[in-house]
């Protein structure tokens, strides 16, 4: 799986360039999240944030903080969070939702959502938490790019830490999940 994702990142960055050429700036703006999801799991987190950051440096200069600014704010605030930034996490959803609901793109808005999710429950607000990833539900959409994180999965997570195990158990059935079901990197998160 690792030879996929890296060979992933090396053809997102291709495309990103591809889309630069073509004058597509917003769109390869926007590979930066596929390509920092890709780069999390293989431990790459500060190359993520670099690429977050640069991403977001451009798109404040070169967009004036509209479409994607918003949504690369959300991603970054996530990786602030797994690097136990939490303070630092929560700045970036503000000025996030400080842009305003046009700086969001409809494909990424549930990204805000389980951000400020993870952080309230990095803070033990485990309720605002479950549903803060229920609206994120309602804002997903389903896009070209396989779910490694789902938000079901994330709502079990939730309710695992609140030690409510039944209602954490209903996913993993409708899963199929198993201790002895086969290891993939698409159903990684769900086995975890």
């Amino acid at each position: 799986a690792r030879g996929e994702l890296n060979a992933g990142v090396g053809a997102f960055a291709e495309c990103s360039a591809s889309l630069r050429r073509a004058g597509n700036l917003t769109d390869a703006l926007s590979t930066t999240m596929v390509v920092a999801d890709m780069l999390v799991p293989l431990g790459r987190l500060r190359e993520a944030a670099a690429a977050y950051e640069a991403a977001l440096s451009e798109a404040l200069e070169r967009c004036g903080g509209g479409q994607p600014t918003a949504d690369l704010h959300a991603g970054l605030s996530e990786l602030l969070r797994e690097r136990d930034l939490l303070t630092a996490a929560v700045d970036q959803l503000a000025e996030s939702e400080a842009l305003g609901e046009a700086a969001h793109s409809h494909e990424h808005r549930y990204r805000w959502f389980v951000a400020m999710a993870r952080a309230k429950e990095a803070e033990g607000h485990f309720d605002a938490a479950y549903e803060l990833l229920s609206k994120a539900e309602q804002h997903y959409r389903r896009g070209f790019f396989p779910e490694s994180r789902p938000i079901g999965g994330l709502k079990a997570r939730v309710r695992i830490a609140q030690g409510r195990l039944p209602e954490a158990m209903v996913w993993v059935i409708d899963q199929d999940l198993s201790a002895v079901g086969e290891l993939s990197y698409l159903r990684e998160f769900g086995h975890i």
